[in-house]
């Protein structure tokens, strides 16, 4: 079976299993389950026991169990299934095998479909509750799958009865004989050897597989045979007599005989149909529909449409505060901490550096966390001027707004961390590029021309600042050469750009610090372990090791070509693992410690919830808790976290309208704080000596007193992690997270010593450091003036409380926090007793 777009990881301890997918094509199978499909988007043609069905956008189905179906997509779909089997039915209904349902909504006018609105109106329920997740939502599953049995039994079971398969011994036979049939449907198999196997007599044999099978022997073995015909017809460019050949048909009549049977149309028909839709591949296969594609949010909003008008209803109500009690003994021997979180922050481009707006926002990040390094793409972009060529071909060199740039960070006290890219035009080899505003995405035409421009630019800058500055000083080779997007050579071309460039800069000082890859596809493929095999092998080992991570299960921008912007990208479907970064990590430390690397440096060089400059809850309270999470997850196990990115002024999009419009950055286009930057700045407020850590909280020392950082994170839902565009819109954007309860935390903190105490407390939330939630509460403004841009800038700050407590004994400190928000106390001695 192919389903491409399911989601619905079901709890095992229920009844059900209820998902949402995309089908291109289900080969024939039979389950011990009733399965209901409710098409939300597009066309599907469904088989089952021999007969063919057409089902469209709204129509429910029924397919009994153990009936052989399968599913062939018409376009782009979206189907919610669900799927009820048999051995729990019985527990409740003990003749439930022998029911029969009748539902098709597709026989009926739109008057007559009331009953079926009720089944949808259920379909609909149980998707929202365990889209949601809410306290006790596997109770209310529960509840609303007894709901739809009733319906099933009162409104679609049938007078009739089918009879059961009478012992374990006929099922034990049945599934012998499918597969027989599937081991062997190339070979010419006959029901008279296939009684002789099973010691029964051919009219006994027959009548046993028509009545279980619901289709003669002869067009079951044709049923499976053309299942894999269908595929060699979409996958592969065979000739279709040797289709019909290989898939065991005895001739291409018989062949075109049977398909138009089953297909109601020609082989040949079928493909040419198949080859106006998809595109071809490099190995010349055909790729079926990408799916991402569809317009799911306008599936989601039929599905929902369904719903009773209070939808909160559907949710279990359970305000009841959570709450937990911890205790942390302050006098406990500490580690230290390095905080390796503020080594490096990131930028879009190098000329970004230059605008007054961007180095406003540096400053700003600098003063409240003190950063260290700045990452950014396009230091050889031809918007900067680097790099050109005479008339004579001969390379011409220019780093004016290159120095202009270093000479900016200089002046905040920030190091630059250099990703050498992108291609200047006149070295490039081809014209390939990316973004809005472009970059040349392609291979150096002449390497010893790119192995020179190496040498002209980090001599320069050893002559203006010396050795000892650039030694410390990172050199990136390139960003994410795993993806076609970002890099159009192959992947041996890369390797000969980076032996080339690490050789180069090596041979200039041997311990300029050089790495690389900054790949994102640590998981999805074994790019990064050829790489490191191809350093080892060629003496070229990186000094550090780079990597992007974006909370995507499945990122393949290699499935599109001529990419310019980030529209057409497939960022895959977001993760639903709350420690996707935590996991990322060990996975890359596993491949180094394989390699003998477990003591390289490791910098994340790029990281966000999302790649997607354009998703909404990058704006709210979400982000900040988001941040605070991975990082404490993740305290110091990697030399940097370079998060994506400090503004939203990046020109990799046009510019956007909208001041809240998704953007990747912490602070806005009209340089307004989001809660992510706030979430830095109280990061920045923690000690370096460590205490204590557990779920939801972090604490340390410092010569000033202690540091208590709290967060209540909430993930995104099912559906939102699916659809980055689902149930969503510019003002509401916070009901796309599961269901959670504000939280209480009470601390025991003990061996305090006896005094007075100062105690600061800093709320980050919805009501308080969310210039978003400002935003909403004045209007949602398309526009903004000089005026309100100062007003959202002075509101939009955590709230600050001070108080002052006497400590004689074990200090007691509760907390109480909504989802999504972030608390930190500093408790600052004044006075010992």
């Amino acid at each position: 079976m192919n389903f491409t777009y399911e989601i619905i990881e079901m709890n095992k301890e229920l009844p059900l299993h209820i998902f949402l997918n995309s089908v291109d094509y289900v080969t024939n199978h039979w389950h011990d389950s009733i399965e209901v499909i409710f098409v939300l988007k597009g066309k599907v043609n469904v088989s089952v026991n021999d007969k063919r069905f057409e089902l469209n956008e709204k129509d429910v189905f029924l397919i009994n169990a153990n009936d052989i179906h399968s599913i062939q997509h018409q376009d782009q779909n979206l189907l919610l299934t669900i799927q009820l089997p048999i051995p729990e039915l019985k527990e409740n209904i003990k003749d439930v095998d022998a029911y029969v349902f009748s539902c098709k909504s597709f026989l009926y006018d739109e008057s007559h479909q009331a009953e079926f609105n009720e089944l949808r109106s259920l379909l609909a329920q149980m998707m929202w509750v365990i889209n949601k997740e809410g306290s006790g939502y596997e109770l209310q599953i529960k509840s609303l799958y007894f709901q739809l049995i009733y319906l099933l039994i009162k409104n679609f079971k049938e007078e009739t009865e089918k009879e059961k398969l009478s012992s374990q011994k006929h099922i034990e036979r049945l599934l012998r004989i499918t597969s027989y049939v599937k081991d062997n449907f190339k070979q010419q198999i006959t029901l008279n050897e296939l009684s002789q196997i099973e010691f029964l007599s051919v009219h006994y044999l027959s009548k046993f597989i028509q009545k279980h099978l619901g289709m003669p022997f002869s067009k079951y073995v044709d049923s499976i045979r053309l299942d894999h015909a269908v595929k060699d017809i979409v996958f592969t460019d065979f000739p279709l007599t040797q289709i019909a050949l290989d898939n065991g048909f005895a001739s291409v009549k018989a062949f075109n005989r049977a398909f138009k049977e089953f297909y109601h149309q020609t082989p040949s028909e079928y493909r040419r149909a198949v080859e106006m839709e998809p595109k071809k591949t490099e190995s010349n296969k055909v790729i079926l529909a990408n799916y991402v594609e569809i317009d799911k949010t306008q599936a989601f909003d039929q599905l929902f449409a369904f719903l009773p008008s209070n939808e909160q209803a559907l949710v279990v109500e359970n305000k009841a505060v959570l709450k937990k009690t911890i205790k942390v003994n302050v006098a406990e021997k500490a580690r230290k901490l390095a905080h390796t979180w503020k080594n490096l922050m990131t930028v879009g481009k190098a000329k970004e550096c230059l605008y007054t707006d961007v180095q406003n926002q540096l400053k700003m990040l600098k003063d409240s966390t003190n950063f260290k390094y700045l990452r950014f793409h396009g230091i050889f972009d031809d918007e900067m001027m680097v790099y050109g060529e005479n008339e004579q071909g001969l390379p011409e060199y220019n780093f004016l707004y290159a120095d202009k740039v270093i000479e900016f960070l200089r002046s905040i006290r920030v190091r630059p961390f250099i990703e050498l890219g992108f291609m200047p035009r006149d070295l490039a080899e081809s014209n390939d590029t990316v973004f809005y505003k472009e970059s040349n995405v392609s291979k150096p035409k002449d390497i010893e021309k790119w192995n020179d421009l190496l040498k002209a630019f980090i001599g320069h800058y050893e002559n203006l600042y010396g050795e000892e500055e650039v030694l410390q000083w990172y050199f990136e080779v390139w960003n994410e050469p795993d993806f076609y997007v970002f890099w159009r050579g192959t992947f041996d071309d890369y390797c000969t750009l980076y032996k080339n460039t690490y050789n180069t800069i090596k041979e200039i000082n041997p311990h300029y610090k050089v790495g690389g890859p900054s790949i994102v596809s640590i998981n999805n493929s074994d790019w990064l372990e050829r790489f490191l095999e191809f350093c080892r092998e060629e003496s070229c080992i990186p000094d550090f090791i780079s990597f992007h991570n974006y909370s995507h299960d499945e990122m393949d921008v290699n499935k599109k070509k001529n990419v310019k912007n980030e529209n057409a990208m497939d960022f895959g479907y977001i993760s639903r693992d709350e420690s996707f970064l935590k996991k990322r990590v060990a996975d890359l430390k596993q491949i180094l410690l394989v390699h003998n690397l477990e003591n390289i440096d490791i910098h994340l060089t790029e990281w966000n919830s999302t790649a997607y400059h354009r998703d909404l809850t990058n704006d709210t309270s979400f982000k900040a808790a988001f941040i605070v999470k991975n990082l404490l997850e993740n305290i110091d196990s990697i030399q940097s976290f370079g998060y994506w990115t400090i503004t939203d002024l990046i020109e990799e999009r046009r510019a956007a309208a909208n001041v809240f419009h998704g953007g990747l950055g912490l602070i806005s286009n009209h340089n307004i704080p989001k809660p992510a930057f706030f979430a830095y700045q109280l990061l920045g407020k923690l000690g370096h000596t460590f205490i204590s850590q557990g779920d939801g909280y972090f604490f340390t020392k410092s010569s000033t007193g202690y540091q208590l950082l709290l967060y209540h994170y909430c993930h995104y839902d099912r559906l939102y992690c699916m659809n980055q565009h689902a149930n969503i819109d510019l003002e509401n954007r916070y009901n796309v997270f599961l269901e959670q309860s504000p939280i209480e935390l009470k601390f025991f903190l003990i061996d305090l010593k006896k005094g007075i105490y100062k105690v600061r407390q800093y709320q980050l939330n919805r009501k308080n450091g969310s210039s978003f939630d400002k935003w909403v509460e004045m209007g949602a403004p398309k526009q903004l003036t000089s005026e309100e841009i100062s007003y959202l800038k002075a509101s939009c700050l955590p709230k600050l409380q001070i108080s002052e407590v006497r400590i004689e004994e074990d200090y007691i400190l509760t907390a109480n926090l909504e989802p999504h928000e972030v608390q930190l106390y500093e408790i600052i001695p004044q006075k010992t007793l």
